[in-house]
């Protein structure tokens, strides 16, 4: 595994357990788009520009949506409520993977998370098996 590969996955892995109190288990292989229930993006500006992708598989939303409520209820979670927790989610790993990965020397700004489509994430992408399902990272540049 590369540097950069190694402190991607550490810094996702970071988030997700600090922020979402999920639990990773360990890398695993990028979700095909089939297996992505929710997928954002947020785009970044600064010496280059792109966007971070965040596709969450099936049960990852919910799980966190209970995690932070405090309600235990993994199922029953409106789309909506469950979009805003992803949102969320895609926010703090892109302001935390883009300074790890680029260097915090760099000034980047962040759009908003925006609700996109599945798709096949190539080139930079970091993976992980959580207990409560999976998700998948990915860096693309314009």
């Amino acid at each position: 595994m590369s540097d950069v590969s190694e402190t991607g996955l550490i810094t996702v892995a970071a988030v997700v357990e600090n922020l979402a109190f999920l639990t990773p288990l360990g890398p695993a292989e990028a979700l095909a788009p089939a297996d992505q229930r929710l997928v954002f993006a947020v785009v970044f500006r600064g010496p280059f520009t792109g966007r971070v992708v965040l596709a969450l598989g099936a049960g990852v939303a919910e799980a966190m949506y209970g995690n932070l409520t405090g309600s235990g209820e993994l199922t029953a979670v409106a789309h909506d409520d469950a979009v805003e927790v992803g949102k969320e989610l895609a926010n703090v790993i892109a302001g935390n993977l883009i300074p790890a990965i680029y260097g915090s020397e760099h000034e980047f700004h962040l759009d908003a998370p925006v609700l996109g489509a599945p798709r096949a994430l190539t080139g930079l992408h970091f993976s992980l098996e959580l207990a409560e399902g999976a998700l998948s990272v990915g860096i693309e540049h314009d």
